[in-house]
C-alpha cells in the first residue's frame, strides 16, 4: 500500500491531505480527518519516499520518472472466454513472467469443475495469487477480448484497489506499427508476423501463442529503431479540450465512487448518450483519460458532448435498471450507434423472490420484486419499518394474488434484465426465496430480521 501512495502522489505532481489519500488510494470514503491521518502515517512513516510538508500535506521527494522503455519484466496474461460479461466467468487465467524476452515463470489458475455451493467463490483465493504474481510489472494482454478492463475489475473486486501496474495490448502495438492493416482477430495478428494461428486453443497454447506475437513485435520494434515503448504505444497523447465543455477535469476527478448513471448532453440540451457504472469515477474518468484510445464512440462523445449529469444509485443494479429507463426515454444517437447488449441468464435464478440492495436513501432498503410471469416491480422499505404496512400489501398483491395483478410497462423487460444481473452477481446478494414463504406477513417478518444488520456488505442468506 505505500507503494500505491508514491505512485498516487507521484502522478498528481502535487502534495495531498491524509483524507484525499484515504479517499483515492485506500478507497475509503466518509472518513473522519483525525483517522485518515493516523492511518496514512501508519502505513507511510517507515518510508523514505513519502514526508509530511511544513503546509500539513503530505508529499513525496523528487525522483525521476519511470521509464517503461527500458523495463525487461512483462507479465503476459491470458484468459478462458477471452470476452465474457464479468470476470466471474472465467474458466481459467493464465499469466507468464518474461525477462529480456524469455519465459521464467508462468501460473496458471483454473475453475473448479464440480459445482460449489458459492458460486464462484471457489475462483477467489486462486485470483488473489494473481495479484501477488504481478507485483509492479507492465502487463500485457492480446486485446482482442476484454481482458485487459476484467482484470483491471476483478483485482478491483478482490484485492479492493485499483492496480497501477502499466499495461497495454498487442492489438494496439500492432496498430501503431501497422496502421493501414485491419486487425480484428488474434489470428489476423498471427498472420501479419508470419506465425501460427490457433483456433479454439488450450489456455497454455494461448500464452505460447501471446509470447511468440510479443517477441515478434519486439524484434519489430528493434528493427525500426524504436526504443521507447510507452511513448510509441500510447501514440499522440490526446488531451480532452475541456473549454469546449460545461465542466472542468476538476469536476470529473471528484465525482463519487458510488455506482450510477451518467447522462452526456449536447449544446442544445439533447441527451447524446447515456450510460451506467459500478464505479462513476472510475468510469467516466475512462472517457477524459489522455491516453484513451480514440474509436468511433469515444471521438463522437469527445465532439458533441456539452454537459454531464451524473445520478447516484443505490447498487450496480439500480443503475442498470435506471440505464435502460433513461435510453428508452431520450434514445440516445450514440447509444443507438455503438451499444449492443448481449445479456444471458442462468435458469436456476428464473423463481419468484425479493432481493434486498441498498438505497441512495440512506433510511430505506431498495426491494426487487421478481416474478418470471409479472416482471419486476422496486419498492423502498423503510429501515425503521415506517411503511410497512404498503409494503406487506404489496408482497400479497405481487405473489399472492397475481390474477389481480396487472403487469403493464416494461416490468418484463426489466425482469429479464435483473435476471441476467443477478446470475452473475447472486453469490453477493440478500434475497428472498418466495417459494419458501406461505403469507405476506411472513415475509414481512423474514424482512425485519434482514434489516437489524444490513448493509451493503451483508452477505447473501436465502430463506427457506
Amino acid at each position: 500500500m505505500y507503494e500505491k501512495i508514491v505512485k498516487f502522489l507521484q502522478q498528481k505532481g502535487a502534495p495531498a491531505s491524509s483524507t484525499e489519500l484515504v479517499e483515492k488510494v485506500l478507497m475509503i470514503r466518509d472518513i473522519q480527518p483525525s483517522v485518515a491521518e493516523k492511518l496514512v502515517d501508519s502505513i507511510v512513516r517507515d518510508g523514505e519516499k513519502v514526508y509530511y510538508n511544513k503546509d500539513g500535506l503530505w508529499d513525496v521527494h523528487s525522483t525521476a520518472e519511470t521509464d517503461h522503455s527500458n523495463i525487461v519484466s512483462f507479465i503476459l496474461i491470458s484468459t478462458l472466454p477471452e470476452r465474457v460479461n464479468f470476470w466471474t466467468e472465467w474458466q481459467s487465467i493464465g499469466l507468464m513472467r518474461i525477462q529480456n524476452g524469455q519465459e521464467i515463470d508462468r501460473l496458471v489458475l483454473e475453475r473448479k469443475i464440480e459445482p460449489t455451493l458459492n458460486g464462484h467463490a471457489d475462483f477467489i483465493p486462486p485470483l488473489e495469487k494473481a495479484g501477488q504474481f504481478i507485483r509492479n510489472d507492465m502487463l500485457i494482454f492480446d486485446g482482442f477480448g476484454n481482458q485487459m478492463s476484467m482484470f483491471s475489475r476483478a483485482m478491483f473486486d478482490i484485492i479492493g484497489f485499483n492496480i497501477e501496474n502499466p499495461k497495454f495490448s498487442l492489438r494496439l502495438l500492432a496498430k501503431r506499427l501497422f496502421p493501414d492493416e485491419k486487425i480484428g482477430t488474434s489470428a489476423r495478428l498471427s498472420g501479419l508476423l508470419q506465425l501460427r494461428a490457433l483456433e479454439n486453443a488450450t489456455l497454455a497454447l494461448r500464452l505460447d501463442s501471446l509470447l511468440e506475437q510479443f517477441q515478434a513485435l519486439m524484434h519489430l520494434l528493434q528493427e525500426r529503431g524504436i526504443s521507447q515503448l510507452a511513448d510509441f504505444y500510447e501514440g499522440e497523447k490526446q488531451h480532452p479540450d475541456y473549454s469546449k465543455y460545461h465542466f472542468d477535469q476538476e469536476f470529473i476527478e471528484n465525482l463519487p465512487f458510488s455506482p450510477g448513471c451518467y447522462i452526456m448532453r449536447n449544446k442544445k440540451d439533447d441527451v447524446i448518450y447515456v450510460g451506467k457504472a459500478k464505479n462513476l469515477n472510475q468510469r467516466v474518468r475512462s472517457y477524459f483519460s489522455e491516453t484513451a484510445e480514440l474509436d468511433d464512440k469515444l471521438t463522437q462523445i469527445r465532439r458533441q458532448i456539452h454537459t454531464l449529469e451524473i445520478q447516484q444509485t443505490g447498487s450496480e443494479l439500480e443503475a442498470l435498471l435506471l440505464e435502460q429507463k433513461l435510453i428508452r426515454q431520450f434514445q440516445p444517437p450514440i447509444n443507438s450507434l455503438f451499444e449492443i447488449h448481449h445479456r444471458q441468464y442462468r435458469q436456476k435464478s428464473r423463481y419468484s423472490q425479493i432481493l434486498l440492495l441498498p438505497s441512495v436513501q440512506g433510511e430505506f432498503v431498495k426491494l426487487y420484486f421478481l416474478n418470471p410471469y409479472l416482471g419486476l416491480r422496486e419498492h423502498n422499505l423503510a429501515k425503521n419499518f415506517a411503511n410497512a404496512e404498503e409494503i406487506r400489501n404489496a408482497i400479497a398483491k405481487f405473489f399472492f394474488q397475481p390474477s389481480g395483478f396487472d403487469p403493464a410497462g416494461n416490468v418484463q423487460e426489466d425482469m429479464e434484465l435483473a435476471m441476467s444481473w443477478l446470475s452473475l452477481n447472486e453469490d453477493y446478494v440478500t434475497n428472498i426465496d418466495m417459494r419458501r414463504v406461505s403469507t405476506a406477513d411472513e415475509t414481512m417478518r423474514i424482512l425485519k430480521d434482514h434489516l437489524v444488520n444490513f448493509s451493503s456488505e451483508t452477505p447473501k442468506t436465502i430463506h427457506y
